[in-house]
C-alpha cells in the first residue's frame, strides 16, 4: 500500500527550487518520488506544497533511516529549515479505487 508524505512550506520559489533539485536525486536514489508545486488557489495560495511518495512503509522507514545519516540530506534539510518555514506535514495513506483505471460504472 502506497502512500505520500505533504508538507506545506511558506518559501520563496527560487530558495524551494534548489532545495528541492538537492532533495529530489537523494531521494530518488531510495526509491522515493519528490513532486513539488506552488498551491494556486484558497487559503494557502502561495505556499508551496511537497509531496515524497513511497511504495510502502518499508521503503518509508529505510528511507528515513537512511536520511539520517546522509550529511547532503541533512545539509539541505538545515537549509530548508533556515530560509523556509514548515506549515504542516501529513502522512496519506492511498485507498485502491478498484482494477479499473476509468470510473465506475453505476449500471443502467
Amino acid at each position: 500500500m502506497s502512500l505520500t508524505v505533504l508538507s506545506r512550506w511558506a518559501c520563496g520559489e527560487e530558495k524551494i527550487e534548489r532545495i528541492a533539485a538537492n532533495v529530489q536525486s537523494i531521494l530518488g536514489h531510495h526509491g522515493a518520488e519528490l513532486r513539488v508545486g506552488r498551491i494556486f488557489s484558497g487559503r494557502y495560495a502561495g505556499h508551496f506544497l511537497a509531496s515524497i511518495r513511497y511504495p510502502d512503509w518499508e521503503r518509508l522507514g529505510r528511507t528515513m533511516h537512511a536520511m539520517a545519516a546522509n550529511t547532503d540530506y541533512q545539509r539541505a534539510l538545515d537549509e530548508a529549515d533556515h530560509l523556509c518555514e514548515l506549515q504542516s506535514r501529513s502522512i496519506v495513506i492511498d485507498i485502491s479505487l478498484g482494477n479499473g483505471s476509468g470510473p465506475r460504472s453505476t449500471g443502467s
